[in-house]
């Protein structure tokens, strides 16, 4: 009984790591989104034109992130997001494609001629949220259910 618990405690600890990384990844995506979304609104920006290769397709839905690598005018390998917001623009993997990214924030990328919509990174950092909130109630309730078990044991019958 005792490696069952040892088992289920391990399989458990390694379930909690991986979903609070996944969490912590979600929610830094979702931070370094709005970042990007907050340069590319500003007034007086100096875009710079580039070609990017889409690192993997879009789907059909209305709003839908892409991935794409390029390189700057200076040299520098950026791999950053861009929105395709009409469910008619679809790229696949590999597809050259025209962007224009903010002088000296490479990051921040669109679609040429903003042909893709604003940024919206809400869902990306409600999904990091939402994840990191289940973990810490699932602890919660487990450190519960350890205190109260301990309590029985230790009550004289």
């Amino acid at each position: 009984m005792k490696q069952r618990t040892r088992i289920a405690v391990a399989v458990s600890g390694v379930l909690f790591a991986g979903f609070t990384t996944a969490g912590v990844v979600a929610l830094r995506g979702g931070l370094e989104e709005r970042r990007d979304a907050q340069v590319l609104a500003k007034p007086g920006n100096v875009m710079v034109p580039a070609t990017a290769t889409v690192e993997s397709g879009t789907g059909s839905t209305e709003w839908k992130q892409m991935p794409v690598r390029f390189d700057t005018a200076e040299g520098e390998r950026v791999e950053t997001m861009v929105w395709t917001r009409h469910p008619r623009i679809r790229f696949d993997s590999g597809d050259k494609i025209d962007i224009e990214y903010v002088s000296g924030h490479p990051s921040a990328a669109r679609l040429v001629g903003q042909q893709g919509g604003p940024p919206d990174s809400n869902d990306t950092i409600f999904a990091g949220v939402a994840i990191l909130a289940s973990m810490v109630l699932l602890v919660s309730a487990w450190v519960y259910g350890a205190v109260v078990k301990l309590r029985r044991r230790r009550t004289p019958a």
